[in-house]
């Protein structure tokens, strides 16, 4: 007889166990026991309130909240290291917002703070048995237009700024699979879609690929009784309803889930398209030994990862660092061979600048670098066209190479706002001093600080061009209508960094 493996419901998210047909259909099989048998399987199957430990020890939740034009009242998790899940939630979610009219007039949403104390517990996430098939808990959504899969139904059509509402939900877990279902509401008209993730494999699908094609348009609500047992129209499904994976997910939510390590837990499991990003970057580099550890040390306490930009010509004085840092997850570009204003130089030189500091790296294990933090902050259409490299720039300047003083370090830093890039120096022991307040001063806000890279996923990221900042905080952000900033044609200047 197989385990199944159900979690445990929320009274937040209770109401909502039902409407999506997909996930009914997974569990079947077991109707040859008894009852009470079935009620003992399923006990003993789980740990924590009815969630596996593993499971629960591996969610993330997130919050969006606003109130002005339209107000959004989203409420979602992840999976570390189902980056599968979360990039098909993401671009539903951005789809609920863009009908909704939060986009605006942009061509994309401009993520916004939202107070940490907003998120959920990440027992909030979980369904259970016993719960009505009912869309009242969606934060006071009409619950008289619901719609599944794929399915659109309501009366009222998405215009400008119209009340936006997003959850998503585990079903049930178990094996190397996972079923889930995100629910929005757009101005009264819901929606919810069902996935199953193979989480071995960082694959996710419609949870309809469960189902065979005779059946999928038959589904309406589902429910679960209080025995663990799912049906649809008070009748268990049967074997025969599910195709080859339909089978082989029912089979493995009899087991202990089984989930892969994830090796960048340290990173957001959404984009800084939809979550709001700062990027930490680290100029003149490398420190030595004593200060990059500790440095090091406070990003790992944080769990986070920063950007360092390292001068070629320092490289042979601290030749560990660099790949320490680079092998810890964080990222490492180049800052020029002697820290010269390359907007000074002709072509060549430029080049060679490039050239003999990525050699530098190389010899002690960073391949070849991506990005590049031109000293000064002086980039020209020179620099521009003669770069193999992402130009990234910065839009908070801490002047912590100036003050060296800890206190107005972390006071700068924390002036950071959505898609920000804040640049600091690595050099300094004050500057490493400050990292941990600063850290937290960030998360405090709701920011999710990673490094610059991260910050413009999802964006053309491209050799040649100039990054200052993402989203629509100001002229020199990118953007999807304006992916990079050509030096010259930018309506505003960013301060120079000065040594």
């Amino acid at each position: 007889m197989r385990k199944l493996v159900f979690l445990h419901v929320s009274p937040k998210l209770g109401a909502i166990a039902a409407a999506c047909c997909a996930s009914a259909l997974l569990l079947s099989g077991c109707t040859s026991a008894s009852a009470e048998d079935e009620d003992r399987e399923v006990r003993n199957s789980v740990d924590v309130g009815g969630v596996p430990n593993s499971l629960a020890k591996r969610l993330n939740s997130y919050a969006i909240h606003t109130i002005d034009g339209p107000e959004i009242d989203a409420h979602f998790f992840s999976i570390s290291g189902a980056s599968s899940l979360s990039g098909v939630m993401e671009k539903d979610m951005l789809t609920a917002f863009k009908d909704g009219g939060a986009f605006h007039k942009h061509r994309a949403f401009d993520p916004v703070l939202t107070d940490p104390d907003e998120r959920w517990d990440v027992m909030n996430f979980i369904e259970g048995p016993g719960d009505d098939p009912t869309f009242d808990q969606l934060s006071g959504a009409d619950s008289r237009a619901v719609a599944t899969e794929e399915q659109d139904i309501g009366t009222q059509s998405a215009s400008t700024s119209q009340p936006i509402t997003v959850t998503n939900s585990v079903i049930a877990a178990g094996g190397n699979f996972v079923i889930s279902r995100l629910m929005t509401s757009v101005g009264g008209k819901q929606k919810q879609k069902a996935y199953v993730t193979d989480v071995d494999q960082n694959v996710t699908s419609p949870a309809a690929d469960l189902l065979s094609e005779n059946v999928r348009g038959d589904v309406g609500t589902m429910t679960v009784n209080d025995k663990g047992m799912p049906a649809i129209d008070h009748d268990v499904v049967g074997e025969s309803m599910l195709t080859d994976l339909g089978k082989r997910v029912r089979s493995a939510l009899g087991r202990a889930l089984e989930l892969p390590p994830d090796s960048e837990a340290y990173l957001p499991d959404y984009t800084c398209e939809l979550i709001p990003c700062t990027a930490l970057t680290y100029d003149d580099g490398p420190a030595d030994e004593k200060m990059t550890k500790e440095l090091a040390d406070h990003l790992k306490d944080a769990d986070l990862r920063a950007t360092f930009y390292q001068i070629g010509g320092n490289v042979h004085q601290h030749h560990k660092e660099s790949k320490e840092l680079l092998e810890m997850g964080n990222e490492v570009g180049g800052h020029s061979w002697s820290h010269s204003k390359l907007d000074t130089l002709a072509a060549p030189r430029i080049k060679q600048e490039m050239k003999k500091t990525d050699a530098a790296l190389a010899k002690e294990g960073v391949a070849k670098t991506t990005q590049l933090r031109p000293p000064y902050g002086a980039a020209s259409k020179t620099v521009d066209r003669t770069v193999d490299k992402r130009i990234v720039q910065w839009s908070v300047d801490t002047q912590d190479w100036q003050t060296l003083n800890t206190a107005k370090t972390i006071e700068a830093g924390s002036k950071a706002g959505p898609g920000s890039i804040i640049l600091m120096h690595s050099i300094h022991e004050t500057t490493v001093k400050a990292a941990p307040q600063l850290y937290k001063n960030l998360e405090a806000k709701g920011l999710y600080p990673v490094p610059a890279g991260y910050l413009f996923k999802g964006l053309p990221f491209e050799t040649g061009g100039e990054y200052y900042c993402r989203g629509y905080g100001g002229p020199l952000c990118s953007n999807p209508e304006h992916p990079m900033v050509e030096k010259g044609k930018s309506m505003a200047k960013p301060a120079l960094e000065r040594d």
